[in-house]
């Protein structure tokens, strides 16, 4: 296929743009818009970040490390109205029910202990489920 010169649209080649006397001219920031791309796939980048997320499974403790979290524990209740800082690991399941990842508070204030939930809540008024924690010291009283 050869490419020839057919002159179709020499009348109006050189003919002045039209610009509407009704309609003001387009900001340049609106023209751009028109042309940005779009989420064809609401959602899909959502669930590529949430695919990729790293999940890890709770892990039991052993009988001895369990009797050593509830010897602390008791420390950490026995202290409970002083508002004792603790060091601790957590437990917390993502909203799947699929796994989760363990979370670290360092220095926080424990507030009260809930026992009809057997939880504790914290200063910044996070609840901790007690079966979720796998480590817990007192760092200040």
């Amino acid at each position: 296929m050869s490419i020839e010169p057919t002159h179709r649209y020499d009348d109006i080649i050189d003919m002045p743009h039209h610009q509407s006397k009704r309609h003001r001219l387009m900001a340049m920031e609106q023209r751009a818009a028109q042309f940005m791309p779009f989420a064809a796939l609401v959602g899909y980048e959502d669930l590529l970040r949430e695919t990729a997320k790293v999940r890890q499974r709770h892990i039991e403790l052993g009988e001895d490390a369990q009797e050593a979290l509830n010897a602390r524990l008791a420390a950490v209740l026995a202290h409970l109205g002083e508002h004792p800082r603790v060091d601790m690991t957590f437990f917390r399941m993502d909203g799947e029910g699929v796994g989760g990842e363990y979370q670290c508070i360092e220095g926080g204030v424990v507030a009260k202990y809930h026992a009809e939930t057997n939880a504790l809540e914290m200063m910044d008024g996070r609840v901790i489920p007690v079966v979720d924690i796998v480590r817990i010291e007192l760092s200040e009283v």
